[in-house]
């Protein structure tokens, strides 16, 4: 979802738009690494396929392999373009193959050539547009990257419990896209890098009278690593896109006074400022499997439809009342109750992402909303259900204004991760590509808040900031976080979306309001079909 806001300057001349920004609010992370069935990938990953030659650096284009990229079959090879995500499926559904044929087809050499002369008028020059598509070119190939080793590590890497890659060149060929070693790559995804004050076997003393205590990771856990080392890369190409859009649409006037939601300050030219925003929400959505990135839309969802409500019903049938007008009773369905229980599961899946996370996490998750919501519950939720299919053994339902919609559990946690790990933190942080380099607060920088020391603190976790990069260059270390610095405690996802949904709020109910009705078309996704339903 997003937000634009252009702003005027309104004196005795006509009004005039001097400046826009866009406020983005919540990215679809998992559909990088794990479409859903039918469903396509962001469209640059499948552009990336079609870039000539000129435009890619010798190893990205050495790694796509590009002379055979502008077949659809060329295209498939790579996981994450393949639906359902799964680097570990034996072969990808009709559907989803389908999709990225589709894909390729509408947005090939044509639709690369229009994304790279756009990103040249905003200023971005040839090595720049190289350096980028090089990032990007990794995100393909992390999926590539494969775990032997089983899923049960042991403490002696010699019993085959530690995680390895089976192609050391393909990570080779990724690492050497984002600037680091193969090693130091291998090291990040495959061990689990802890700080503590005490001392034993396969450690390293450290400054400051700490140790480095590195265990092994399961094939599994190796592979999240990797996800959410791909997902957060493509997540800073976004953010730094909608920077670079925001400075090329400021005009000047400090980025449309200041965000969306209507409402600028500061005067121009002795005229006052204002702002018109136009808000892009998600639609309502409840697919055959729903899971974590659903909810926190369709609390986006009900939360505006109570906004809503509340505007164009609530206010009017006070205001009838006030002015003795006799109305007929209103009913509709109030969003509050439904609001409210979503942001309890959210803080208790918060709780449980903290406490554990293992692959039980999401069961504890769900036995405990269970036992808190449930129907055997003290306090039954209103709008808290058990499907009646399954027994709730693996998800649950909330029933919203438009639908009741069940809810699968696993992943949750998972998903709920807001950061990195310490390991792949230090290794981006210190990558040579002058890309990442530049980019570090896009990539990580709004994933950490300061905390009061907490759990992490206490198993010898020490989580440092990541800025600009001018503290790094300062201490002369190629920009890795200091031991020693104040200890840090990462914001859910969860957290950060709320946080943006508060701000969305704030925004909204600081102007007036207009509302456009949104029709969707057809269920099947297909161009310039109109179903007598919608």
């Amino acid at each position: 979802a997003s937000s634009a806001t252009a702003a005027s300057s309104a004196a005795t001349a006509p009004s005039r738009i001097c400046g826009a920004r866009i406020v983005d609010f919540l990215l679809e992370r998992t559909r990088v690494t794990g479409a859903a069935a039918g469903e396509g990938n962001f469209h640059i990953l499948y552009l990336l396929l079609h870039a000539p030659p000129a435009e890619l650096c010798e190893r990205a284009r050495a790694a796509l392999l590009l002379p055979d990229a502008a077949s659809p079959a060329t295209a498939r090879r790579f996981s994450y373009l393949d639906g359902e995500g799964a680097a570990t499926a034996a072969a990808t559904t009709a559907a989803a193959a389908a999709t990225a044929t589709a894909t390729g087809e509408r947005y090939g050499a044509a639709g690369f050539g229009e994304v790279s002369g756009l990103l040249s008028e905003m200023g971005l020059g040839a090595e720049g547009r190289r350096q980028l598509w090089a990032v990007l070119a990794a995100v393909l190939l992390l999926g590539e990257v494969r775990f032997g080793g089983g899923d049960s590590p042991s403490a002696d890497p010699r019993e085959g419990g530690q995680a390895f890659p089976e192609d050391p060149a393909r990570l080779a060929e990724v690492a050497s896209l984002l600037g680091t070693s193969a090693e130091e790559l291998e090291g990040a995804l495959c061990r689990r890098r802890l700080v503590a004050p005490c001392s034993g076997s396969r450690r390293r003393r450290s400054s400051g009278g700490l140790v480095e205590i590195f265990r092994p990771l399961s094939a599994s856990e190796a592979a999240a690593k990797r996800d959410a080392l791909a997902t957060v890369l493509y997540a800073g190409v976004f953010k730094w896109l909608v920077a670079v859009c925001n400075e090329a649409l400021s005009g000047g006037g400090g980025g449309g006074g200041g965000g969306g939601g209507g409402g600028g300050g500061g005067d121009e030219e002795g005229g006052a400022r204002r702002g018109i925003g136009i808000l892009d929400i998600y639609g309502f959505e409840s697919f055959a499997v729903s899971g974590f990135e659903q909810l926190l839309i369709n609390l986006a969802n009900e939360t505006l439809q109570q906004h809503f409500n509340e505007h164009i019903i609530g206010r009017e049938v006070r205001l009838y009342g006030e002015e003795g007008i006799a109305t007929p009773h209103v009913e509709w369905l109030d969003s509050a109750p439904a609001v409210q229980l979503i942001g309890r599961i959210l803080s208790a899946t918060d709780d449980t992402w903290r406490l554990a996370q293992d692959s039980a996490a999401d069961q504890h998750l769900l036995q405990s909303l269970h036992a808190t919501h449930g129907p055997r519950a003290a306090s039954p939720h209103p709008r808290y259900r058990v499907p009646r299919i399954g027994g709730g053994r693996s998800n649950f339902a909330v029933q919203h204004y438009a639908e009741e919609v069940p809810y699968q559990v696993a992943g949750f946690c998972k998903k709920n991760k807001g950061s990195l790990s310490h390991d792949l933190r230090r290794l981006l942080s210190s990558a040579a590509s002058p890309w990442l380099r530049d980019n570090q607060s896009h990539l990580l920088g709004e994933a950490h808040a300061r905390q009061p020391p907490g759990r992490e603190a206490a198993a010898g976790r020490v989580l440092a900031p990541l800025g600009d990069g001018t503290a790094a260059a300062r201490r002369g270390d190629g920009g890795a976080p200091d031991e020693r610095s104040p200890k840090m405690r990462a914001r859910s996802v969860s957290e950060q979306f709320r946080a943006s949904l508060a701000d969305l709020m704030a925004r909204l109910d600081s102007g007036s309001r207009r509302y456009v009705r949104c029709v969707k078309s057809n269920r099947t996704k297909e161009a310039w079909r109109l179903d007598p339903a919608a």
